[in-house]
């Protein structure tokens, strides 16, 4: 029984069941993870996005799914890292880039 529901659920994005996921079947994972933002000036770069697998690295019944590997997030990450929304969001220029579930904290007022 758990295998046929593994079966039937194995390539649903379980952190947006709305979303189809355009990804499948994934690369070995080696494509350009890197994005490039201008911020005063500077060039700097930031992680696109984040795996299923990346995101819960617990939840290791979903690790062997075909979905694991499906980056989100991509259009956050670029979204969040445009110098007019940083300003909108007065976010300082010596403030890193945003990366979702960034483990790096490097924040002083």
């Amino acid at each position: 029984m758990a295998a046929r529901i593994k079966e039937l659920t194995g390539e649903l994005n379980w952190y947006d069941l709305y979303r189809k996921n355009y990804d499948l079947p994934y690369p070995n994972g080696n494509d350009d993870r890197t994005g490039y933002t201008t911020i005063n000036g500077d060039v700097r770069t930031y992680k696109k996005g984040m795996t299923m697998a990346e995101y819960t690295p617990f939840a290791t019944h979903l690790l062997d799914s075909p979905s694991a590997n499906v980056r989100n997030g991509d259009f956050l990450s670029f979204y969040m890292n445009r110098e007019d929304v940083r300003a909108a969001f007065n976010i300082p220029d010596s403030v890193q880039t945003w990366e979702q579930c960034s483990s790096t904290l490097n924040y002083q007022v």
